[in-house]
Parts: structure tokens; C-alpha cells; sequence
């Protein structure tokens, strides 16, 4: 009760800038990083960590990080996330059926320091 009184004796304004208010309109998840699209997967790595890549047959163009430079055509995911395992799920599917995808990348290597994350993946028509 002695907290109660104490916030009620002073009186807090929330008050916003303009410039404020418009970073926190910015969406969360914007990416710069590289991208392939329409391309089919070589191949599936998976392993008992967690750590899954995409090996593409195209290079990824766009801006991918230079961290990512020694391996062009690949993405790696964290399988261990609901995020993840989504991605792979859909990336497996489209792999058995011969389907081609665009993966955008997250302009980081923050889950392999060599390869590009994923930030989002399609499996196309």
C-alpha cells in the first residue's frame, strides 16, 4: 500500500518525440542480407547440435554478410527453434517434391560464424 501512495503522489506523463514514435512504428525483423530465389536444394546437412544447412544450386545474391563469404551457396537455420524447424519442414518437403524456393537471409552469421541465418523461406509453386 505504501507503493501505491508513493506513485500517487507524483505524477508520471508518458510523453513520445515524433522520432520516437516512428522507430517504434519500424518493423522488428527488416533484413538486409542476401537472398536466392527460384532455386532448387542440392542438399539437407542435419546435425545432433541442431545446426541445419541449405545447400543451394545457385548463389545467394543481394548483400550477404562477409562472414558468409566461403560458403556462396548456403543457409544454416537453428533446427533446436519453433522457427526453425518450421523453415527446415518446409525446406524438406519442397526438396522431396522437387520444388524449387527463395530463402532471404538475416544478413548475419549469428548461428554458424560462416554461413548466413536464415530470416525467412518459401518453397515455390
Amino acid at each position: 500500500m505504501k507503493l501505491v501512495n508513493q506513485l500517487l503522489k507524483h505524477k508520471y506523463k508518458l510523453s513520445f518525440s515524433i522520432l520516437q514514435i516512428l522507430i517504434l512504428a519500424l518493423p522488428l525483423t527488416v533484413s538486409a542480407g542476401g537472398q536466392v530465389s527460384n532455386t532448387s536444394i542440392s542438399f539437407i546437412e542435419t546435425t545432433a547440435t541442431g545446426v541445419c544447412f541449405i545447400w543451394l544450386a545457385n548463389s545467394i545474391v543481394g548483400s550477404p554478410p562477409t562472414c558468409a563469404s566461403k560458403a556462396p551457396s548456403r543457409f544454416v537455420l537453428d533446427c533446436t527453434s519453433p522457427g526453425g524447424k518450421a523453415i527446415m519442414a518446409n525446406m524438406e518437403i519442397a526438396f522431396a517434391i522437387g520444388k524449387t524456393v527463395t530463402i532471404y537471409g538475416a544478413g548475419n552469421c549469428n548461428f554458424y560464424s560462416d554461413t548466413e541465418s536464415i530470416s525467412s523461406a518459401v518453397s515455390n509453386q
